[in-house]
Formats: structure tokens, sequence, C-alpha cells
């Protein structure tokens, strides 16, 4: 949307105009709001798009719009800005996913170990339920096991939600 509106300020159009052909209704007044460009920005959203995102482009535009207002410069850079910031935003995003990705699948597989193992000893015939919920002993290892596959998936699940994902 940013860019459409480039487009039309380059051919002669004002901001609001830009904004209202890329909108289903018009503007009662003649003036860029947050409300109303988040408003548009989230009818046009892609799905991996995050609110957050469409909050920053709406101030973006906003108050790029305010400062030509008041400064009386062009519009346009400003709003190049804005998309340049918005975009590096976006890439900072995919990199941050795809430097995740494989911490996440490794987490994954380590969560489902366990119950794997298991099931290979009974395929095996060692019978480790046997173990694990006959004995004393057994009971003991389960539980500390227990306690201590839960205390790793938190805590690899507030490493992963540290990181921003």
């Amino acid at each position: 949307m940013i860019t459409s509106a480039i487009a039309r300020l380059r051919g002669g159009g004002t901001l609001v105009e830009a904004f209202e052909e890329q909108s289903s209704r018009r503007f009662a007044t003649h003036r860029i709001t947050v409300e109303r460009l988040i408003a548009m920005f989230e009818q046009r959203r892609l799905p991996d798009e995050s609110p957050a995102q469409v909050l920053e482009a709406a101030r973006g535009v906003t108050a790029a719009a305010v400062l030509s207002d008041e400064l009386g410069c062009q519009v346009v850079p400003c709003l190049e800005a804005v998309l340049t910031a918005y975009r590096q935003m976006r890439l900072m995003q995919n990199l941050r996913s795809q430097a995740c990705a494989v911490p996440k699948a490794t987490v994954g597989l380590l969560s489902a170990l366990p119950a794997v193992t298991v099931a290979l000893g009974e395929l095996l015939g060692a019978g480790p339920l046997a173990f694990l919920i006959g004995s004393p002993r057994g009971v003991v290892c389960l539980t500390l096991g227990g306690c201590c596959y839960a205390a790793g998936l938190a805590w690899m699940r507030a490493l992963l939600k540290g990181s921003g994902l």
C-alpha cells in the first residue's frame, strides 16, 4: 500500500487521495490518522505480517504526513524512509524465524525421545514400563525424569519466547 501511495504521489495526487484510492470508503476529513491507516492496513495484511508491524507502518506513514504538513517538505522521501524501515523490520522477522527453525525442530525431536525410548525398550522385551511403574526405584526415576523433562521444556519455551518467537 505504501508503494502504491508513493506512485500516486509521484503522479500528482495528494497523500489523502493516495490512501483513499486503496480504501473501500472515502475519508470524512482530509487528514491521515493512525486509526484509519491501521484499519486499511489490516484489510490488506499478509498472513505472515503481525499486528505490531501494521501498527508500526501506520505510525510511520502518519509521522510522514504530519512532518510534511508541518514543515512543508515533500512527503515522498518520508514515505520511502518508512517503506525502507518496514522492509528492514520484515527482513529481521524472517531472519529471526530462520535462525530459530533448527532449535525448534531439535526441541520437537528431543521432546518425543523419552516416549520413543520406552516404546523401543518394550519392543525389545526389556520391560521399562514394568520397572518404572512396578518398583519404588522405578517410580522415583519416573518422577525425577518427568520433573527434569518438564523443567527442560519450560526452559526451552522461555528461551524461544525471549528471542521474540
